[in-house]
This record gives structure tokens, sequence and C-alpha cells, in this order.
């Protein structure tokens, strides 16, 4: 009988082992997450802040130009953050390094975002 209640206690010591290196990895991973996450929510955020500056810089009227960029740099921004790795968004954050892959992403997603767009009309000086 010693024996049996010996062998429950090994059985149920491994049991909660396990459960807790389970558990232990799993919230190591959802740690990992939420840091990706975050990097990617500091890259949407400042690769809009960007794209608004950028837009705006020669405009006569820069709040009217950042009201009308805003939907369209979000969505850039959003599209570009759909596959970006963690070591991505930390270089273009802390190095503001543009890598090959970057530029391949906004060409994409500045594509989609933009091909429905109605762009505005051009100053139509001499009626040609």
């Amino acid at each position: 009988m010693k024996n049996h209640n010996t062998l429950r206690y090994v059985y149920y010591l491994s049991f909660v082992l396990i459960c807790s290196a389970c558990h232990a990895e799993k919230a190591q991973n959802m740690q990992a997450d939420n840091i990706a996450m975050n990097a990617k929510t500091r890259f949407k955020s400042q690769f809009t802040d960007e794209c608004l500056a950028r837009e705006s810089a020669d405009s006569l009227n820069p709040e009217e130009t950042r009201e009308r960029f805003q939907k369209s740099c979000s969505c850039v921004a959003d599209r570009m953050a759909e596959g970006l790795t963690e070591k991505q968004a930390a270089k273009y954050l802390d190095q503001k390094k543009n890598t090959q892959s970057m530029r391949i992403r906004f060409d994409n997603a500045a594509y989609k975002c933009l091909q429905g767009k109605k762009q505005p009309k051009t100053v139509n000086l001499f009626a040609r």
C-alpha cells in the first residue's frame, strides 16, 4: 500500500512539473508576443507620424493636408506592419534603417491603399 501511495505521489509531482513548465513556456511566448505587438504598434504610430510630416511639409495648409492624408498613411502603416518581424521593426524604430524588404513592403502597401483613391486635380493653366 505504501508503494502505491508513493507511486501516486510521483505521478502527481511529475504532472505538476509538466503543467508548470507548460505554463512558464506559455507565459514566455505571451511576453514575446506582447513585445512584438508593442514594436508593431510603435512602428505603426511612428510611420504614420513620419508619413503625415512628409506629406504636409510643403503644404500651404498643413492641418488640412494632415487630415486628408491621415487615412492613407494609416492604411500604409497597417499593411506594412502585417508581416513585420520584431527585428525589422527594431531596425526601423531604433536605427532608422530602411531595408530592401521594407521598401518592397512600402511599395505594395502604397499600391493597395492608394489604387482606388481619386487623385487631386492639377491646375490647368493653359486650357489644353
